[in-house]
């Protein structure tokens, strides 16, 4: 009898619980529901856009290459600009956009069209949030400013390396900026900290750098150092 008593309390207890509780248990139940569907959709989002951005970049990548081997046209540089100018415009500071930016300052650049250039780099800059993706960025927006003929802003962003791995190719842009300002000794210690820091199987680039920094060996200030 009283192990009866105890199961109908119980209940009772449970539907006292239930009237006082049991709203806000469904509510929880709700909310953690909803949350959990609410990720799964936004994951869901973000890869159709990754999926969609990649595919459109394989697209531009397509199109910046001319199947002849030839600078491209009007047609096809127009066809580029608005391809990927789409990309950054739908798909904002993904890695696709920055990338899809960097190629449009690379084919300005190759046009001679250094403001366009520089104004993609600073673009690709700005939305950016890989770190060896910077240097990358920092580097040819220094060229791009070498050529500009702004030699100190381009001596300033090549002052150092911000990752070990990117100590020779800062190194030699440099070189490249203090020998435009005529600074021989600066430029010769410039290209041969680029070779010592150089990868060994990098051979064609080494054999470039050595050949920038041989063309300065002559020079008196090394006769003074020795």
């Amino acid at each position: 009898m009283s192990a009866h008593l105890t199961e109908e309390e119980q209940i009772e207890s449970f539907k006292r619980w239930w009237k006082e509780n049991g709203g806000n248990t469904v509510a929880v139940i709700v909310i953690a529901l909803a949350g959990y569907f609410g990720w799964q959709g936004w994951q869901t989002n973000q890869q159709a856009k990754r999926e969609g951005a990649s595919a459109l970049f394989q697209q531009l990548a397509e199109l910046a290459v001319s199947p002849t081997g030839e600078a491209l046209n009007e047609q096809q540089l127009v066809e580029v600009s608005t391809l990927g100018e789409q990309i950054k415009d739908q798909y904002g500071s993904s890695y696709y956009a920055v990338n899809a930016a960097l190629l449009l300052a690379k084919i300005a650049a190759e046009q001679d069209n250094l403001a366009a250039a520089a104004s993609q780099l600073q673009w690709a800059e700005a939305n950016n949030d890989d770190p060896a993706i910077g240097a990358v960025i920092t580097q040819r927006y220094a060229r791009v400013l070498l050529a500009q003929g702004s030699l100190d802003s381009a001596l300033a962003l090549v002052q150092t390396a911000p990752l070990p791995q990117f100590t020779s190719s800062f190194a030699e842009v440099r070189g490249d900026v203090l020998a435009a300002k005529d600074d021989k000794k600066g430029a010769y210690y410039a290209y041969q900290e680029a070779l010592t820091s150089l990868p060994s199987e990098q051979s064609n680039r080494r054999q470039l750098v050595e050949l920038k920094r041989d063309q300065y060996v002559s020079d008196e200030f090394l006769v003074e150092a020795e």
